[in-house]
Parts: structure tokens; sequence; C-alpha cells
């Protein structure tokens, strides 16, 4: 009992969240708040909160956000006979996931009184999902990630229905539903063929990521049996961060769901994916088998390639996001490919980046919509005109978002190309390389659109402060994080050593 309490003392996090959650949910369904800042300011300061405890109180064996990067004087901390694991890596991940969190709250107090019937649900159901996403980057083995993935899964399955167009909101949750439980199922089923694998050859904990580590490095050739769970398992995670072939469930829902929904998919759902691929590839790669090395660069090229064409033929903003962030997994799956400490670390700070850029360009969008109810990129003709602050937002999450110089994009992207370049990737590099100049045109063709065309409406689009804020901070983000890293890059080299070096 002793030892269960010790356990409990360490998820007090998770815990926090959770109850949080639970209780916007309880005020929403049980009392009829008319204001539309209490429920939202009362569940960022609970987030607040949390994200203070971890920043500050959370130092359990010298492990802490801002930590050593020298692994030797890190101590991992198993929780729950090692079933989730406490470490620089899981409290940063923690942490962005909060801060996250906060933004699309705030930036979705207008929508959501606008376009919402169930506010509480709303924000009950973000706080929940963010619970899920703590869970995947501190899992330590198979069945508990996959419980923190179906926490996050179940609460966008209602967050994706919950807008107040049923024409719209229907189709997309019921598609997200039945794609997210058929990929459920594949992962399941892929876990029990790799336990069944380790199981036959007497490997301890089959299901642990460690385990699952040490039965790969027996073989040069693996078994055709575990990589066909590993495929699987390849496939439900796939599925997570929309990667080729498991991306086609993207476009349609983003263009569905509410749209901070649609941002929150985008940023904080996909990074909590790139966690878990990080958690469980840093010991399947530990061999470094080249056969996994190729399918991980094949699904980058096609990632990348599919991605950045098919945007460039869209005609709607939420389209074109979600097929240019399909083509953004595709440069993390360049670094999953290299697998060294530099490119974890690039990739981390690649996916903080497109995540910040993501909010600043959807937070924009919101504005837009809240006062246009317009979803076409040619109604962002003239935006300059209309409101100069939102389209300069827009203009520098997309330049970021392209890999431009003084932005966090082309520092990560260049921290990216160089760890595979390391690795002898350079063909892979010069393809990655040329999927950033073709995603270059369809941004710049939405620039374009904003400082070059007329706008079809005079109507001046106005912020409110609370949106001001979140661009804002969002913006210091992209682009303090573009001229000095090293702000935030011992946190990320000690997360990478934390999940890299066994």
């Amino acid at each position: 009992m002793e030892n269960i309490t010790n356990n409990l003392s360490y998820l007090i996090p998770e815990i926090l969240i959770t109850a949080l959650g639970f209780i916007i949910i309880g005020i929403g369904i049980f009392t009829r708040i008319r204001n539309k800042y209490i429920l939202p300011f009362a569940s960022v300061t609970g987030l607040i909160f949390t994200a203070i405890y971890i920043t500050f109180f959370f130092d359990i064996g010298n492990i802490h956000i801002l930590s050593t990067t020298d692994h030797n004087q890190m101590k991992d901390l198993l929780v729950y006979g090692g079933l989730l694991k406490l470490d620089s890596f899981s409290l940063l991940f923690k942490f962005i996931f909060i801060i996250l969190g906060i933004f699309v709250i705030l930036m979705s107090i207008d929508y959501v009184d606008k376009h919402v019937n169930h506010e509480g649900e709303f924000y009950g159901l973000i706080i929940l999902s963010i619970a899920g996403m703590m869970i995947m980057s501190a899992a330590n083995e198979l069945l508990t990630a996959y419980i923190g993935l179906e926490l996050l899964s179940f609460s966008l399955y209602i967050l994706v229905s919950l807008g107040n167009d049923p024409e719209k909101t229907n189709e997309s949750s019921i598609k997200y539903i039945l794609l997210g439980g058929f990929t459920s199922a594949l992962v399941l089923y892929g876990i029990s063929q790799i336990y069944t694998e380790l199981i036959k050859n007497d490997i301890v904990n089959p299901t642990f990521f460690s385990s699952i580590g040490l039965y790969a490095s027996q073989y040069e050739s693996l078994p055709p049996l575990f990589m066909f769970g590993l495929f699987l398992l390849i496939t439900g995670l796939g599925f997570k961060i929309a990667a080729v072939p498991f991306h086609t469930w993207a476009p349609d829902i983003y263009e569905g769901a509410p749209l901070p929904i649609a941002g929150y998919l985008a940023t904080a759902s996909k990074l909590a994916g790139i966690a878990l691929i990080l958690r469980i590839f840093s010991e399947i790669f530990e061999g470094s088998h080249s056969s996994l090395v190729i399918i991980v660069a094949i699904l980058a090229i096609l990632t990348m390639s599919l991605g950045n064409i098919t945007a460039i033929a869209q005609t709607k903003y939420r389209r074109l996001i979600a097929y240019s962030g399909i083509s953004h997994m595709g440069y993390i799956l360049v670094g999953l490919a290299a697998n060294t400490v530099d490119s974890y670390s690039a990739i981390i700070l690649h996916s903080i980046g497109y995540a910040f850029s993501g909010l600043v360009i959807f937070a924009a969008l919101i504005c837009f919509y809240n006062q246009t109810y317009k979803e076409n990129i040619s109604d962002l003709s003239g935006l300059y005109k209309t409101n100069s602050f939102l389209a300069l937002s827009i203009t520098v999450a997309l330049l970021s978002t392209a890999g431009l110089p003084f932005f966090v994009g082309f520092i990560s992207k260049f921290y990216l190309f160089l760890s595979a370049v390391e690795q002898d990737l350079l063909w892979l590099v010069i393809i990655a390389l040329i999927n950033s100049l073709i995603s270059l045109y369809y941004y710049l063709m939405v620039i374009k659109e904003m400082y070059v065309n007329e706008p079809n409406d005079t109507q001046t689009i106005s912020t409110t402060n609370i949106e001001k804020l979140v661009l804002i901070t969002s913006l210091i983000g992209v682009i303090g994080l573009g001229i000095y890293p090293d702000i935030i890059m011992d946190a990320i080299n000690s997360a990478s050593i934390s999940v890299f070096i066994r």
C-alpha cells in the first residue's frame, strides 16, 4: 500500500489534469453559466497550476525539465513496476502539452461562444485529452501506451462532433470514429503478435519497450511475424500523425471539425504521436536494422511528396493546412530514419516549432472565420487591408513552416537534415529539400492572396485582447526559437538523451 501511495505521488500532474477535466465537464453539465469566460479561465488556471508544479516542484531523482545533458548524472524513475518512466523526455512533453492546451482553449473562447453548444464538454475533453498525451509520453510498455492513446482518441472523437453544424460535424466524427476504431484494433492485434513472438523466445516483460529492443537486437533480419506486428503498430502510430498511407482522414476531419479542434489535431495531437514514436523506436532501432531504416525512409518520401503535391491544388485553407501538416510528418520521419541523439533533438525542436507555427495560423484563421464565416483561400484576399496584424501573423507562421531563415522552422529543418546527412542519408535530404521548395510555392500563393489581391469584402476584421495575446505569444516562440534556439536546446537535448541512451 505504501508503494502504491508513493507511486501516486509521482503521477500528481496526471491526477490534477484528470480531476480538472471532470470538474469542468461537471460544471458545464449541471450548471448554466452565461459568462463565456468562466469555464475557459478556470481551465487555464488549472493547467497553469499543473505546469508550474511540473516546472518547479517535480524534482524527483534530479529529473526536471531543464536537466543536465550528462546522462551519467540523470536518474530516470520507473513507476508502477516500470509501466511509466519519468525522465526529462516525459516531463518536457508534459509541459509542452499543457502549454498547447492553454493556447487552444484561449483561442477557442469566441468560437465556442458562437459555434459550440456544449461549452463544458468542449473544454473538459481538451483537458482529458492532455492526460492521455501525458501518459503516452511517459509510457514504457505497449499496453500503457495504448491506454494513453485511447484516452486521447476518445476525447478527440467527441470534440470533433461538438460543432453546431450537424451536416459537417456528423460526417467528420463518424468517419474519424470508424477509422480510429479500425486502427486501434490493428494496434491491439500488432501488440498481440509482438507479445506472442517474444513469449515464444522466453523474453521477460514482453510488452516493455526495452524487451522489444532486446529481442530485435538478436537478429540481423527480423522474423516475419514480429515484422508483421511491428507493421500493424506503425499503422496505428502513422494514423495518429497522419503519415502516408495512413493520412486520408486528416483533410476531411480538419474540414468538418470545429476550427480550434482542427488546430488541436494539427499540433498537440500530432506531437503526442511523435513522442510515443520516439519512445518506441529508440528501443526498436537499437540494433540499427537496415530494413527498418529503409521502411521509414520510404514512408518519409511518400509522406513529404504526397502532402506537398496535393496541397498545391487545395482551395480551402483547412485542407491546405492538413496536407501541409502531412508533409511535415515526412520531415519528422527523415530524422527518425537517421536515428541518432542529434536527430531526436532535431525532431523534438521541429515538432515544437511546427506546433507554435500551427497555433499562429489557426488562431488567426479563427479570428477571421468568427467574423466572416468563410473558408476558402480566396476569401483571404486583401486581408492585409482589413487586418494587417492577422496577415502578418499568418505570413510569419507560413514562412517558418516553409523553413526560411530567422524562424524556428529553418533551424529545426537544418538540424534535421544535418543529422540525416551525418548518417549517409544525403539522398533522402535532397528529396526533402525539393519538397521544401514545393511547399514554399503554395505558402507564397497564400501570402500573395493576402497582400497583393484586393479584398472581396471591405469589412474590418477585429481581434480581441485574448486573441492578440495568443498570437503574440506564439509568434514570440516562432521567431525567438529561430533566432536563439539555445533557450530550449538544453531541455531538448536532455530529453533526447534520456529517451535514446539506455
